[in-house]
């Protein structure tokens, strides 16, 4: 097997490449593989923030009972989702104030209420 960076020689067990420190990426490039990738890249929360979300709408109990029983590292820390989702709901707030009110009919309900 061949570093896909450097070229270097590498055994079939090798994870890392000696020379240059490059991963070695045996699976083939799926549409999860890179869902995947895109969440632990941009998200940081290695998956724990969308399997924190499913097991939410899924089954909730599990979530709650879980941090309740001392499960630390399988789920989003509470408080860490609460700020994320109090985060992305006010800035979904402001984009429709801003930008789509008018195209919602809510105009009228904006004035009267100084939203």
């Amino acid at each position: 097997m061949e570093c896909k960076n450097c070229s270097t020689i590498l055994t079939t067990e090798s994870n890392y490449c000696t020379a240059c420190g490059g991963r070695v990426i045996r699976n083939r490039l799926t549409l999860k593989n890179l869902f995947e990738h895109i969440s632990e890249t941009f998200f940081n929360y290695d998956n724990k923030l969308f399997r924190t979300i499913i097991y939410l709408i899924k089954k909730p109990e599990d979530v709650i009972g879980s941090y309740v029983n001392g499960v630390r590292k399988k789920y989003v820390n509470p408080i860490s989702f609460f700020g994320l989702s109090l985060t992305l709901t006010g800035l979904s707030i402001f984009f429709i104030k801003k930008f789509y009110l008018k195209y919602l009919g809510l105009a009228d309900f904006h004035s009267t209420f100084n939203l």
